[in-house]
């Protein structure tokens, strides 16, 4: 399938990410000013039971870096995007928010910067994936 940002452009998505955001106390959180820094942060605080909706807001930030992408790549499951299955087990807008992140990884719209990101995978587990999908290094190579 082909997902665009428009899925999470509607008003109901607005309020749940404001009301979301009073709830974790960070409501300034998507403000222009946000650090790359906060952002990655925010997300080692995120409850993914809550949904993609913030972590969208922060994919789509100006400050999100490649680090912070990765990170929300793989807490939100997205080794699962390259299985037939995926698109069954997840709703409609997980679906659609793994594949935009993961086109915009793999394109290069992530500045890499001052976060870094571990790969939680051994190497054995790297060269499966890169033998069974052909999965671009830039997903498997940690930054530091």
């Amino acid at each position: 399938m082909k997902y665009d940002s428009k899925l999470f452009e509607t008003e109901y998505i607005a309020n749940r990410v404001k009301l979301l955001l009073e709830e974790y106390e960070k409501i300034d959180l998507l403000n222009k000013e946000t650090s790359a820094i906060e952002l990655n942060e925010f997300l080692d605080l995120y409850n993914w039971d809550d949904g993609v909706e913030i972590p969208f807001f922060i994919m789509q930030h100006k400050n999100c870096e490649l680090g912070t992408a990765l990170k929300m790549f793989y807490l939100s499951g997205g080794l699962g995007f390259f299985d037939d299955d995926f698109y069954d087990y997840f709703n409609e807008e997980w679906v659609a928010f793994v594949e935009i992140l993961y086109n915009k990884i793999i394109n290069n719209e992530f500045k890499r910067g001052v976060i870094n990101f571990d790969v939680p995978l051994d190497e054995s587990e790297k060269r499966e994936l890169k033998d069974t999908y052909n999965i671009s290094d830039i997903l498997i190579t940690d930054l530091n």
